[in-house]
């Protein structure tokens, strides 16, 4: 009998959780690009180029390049999207950049990237413009 208090509390945090989790309406598409954005964004730091060159930044740091997109190993050089490699051209220095999100770009454009260095900046988010 001493255990069946807590037995009853357990069901009831169990049934809650679970109304909880039903009633929870799911992420739209345009609700997780705002989250994949701001946590891409959050901590992300512009390096200089003396900074890459010296190999003064440490890996898995969030960093931020803009700039144009100059070179591409995409088949299609106008339809550049994820597990591409591009190279952006910031203030007369090539950065190469994997991309890692979803997104649709064409060489020529300009971008800002947000991503983690890796020996190579992974882009986790990229705007146009």
């Amino acid at each position: 009998m001493k255990n069946f208090g807590g037995r009853w509390v357990l069901v009831l945090v169990l049934v809650l959780g679970v109304g909880w989790w039903l009633l929870t309406p799911p992420q739209t598409a345009e609700q997780q690009q705002q989250v994949q954005a701001l946590a891409a964004k959050k901590g992300a730091k512009q390096f200089s180029n003396q900074q890459f060159k010296k190999g003064k930044i440490p890996y898995n740091t969030g960093i931020t390049l803009t700039g144009k997109i100059v070179q591409t190993d995409a088949a299609d050089r106008q339809n550049i999207g994820r597990e591409d490699r591009i190279v952006v051209l910031q203030k007369g220095t090539r950065y190469q950049v994997l991309i890692a999100c979803d997104v649709h770009l064409q060489l020529g454009e300009m971008v800002t990237v947000y991503g983690t260095f890796m020996g190579l900046t992974r882009a986790d988010w990229i705007e146009k413009g």
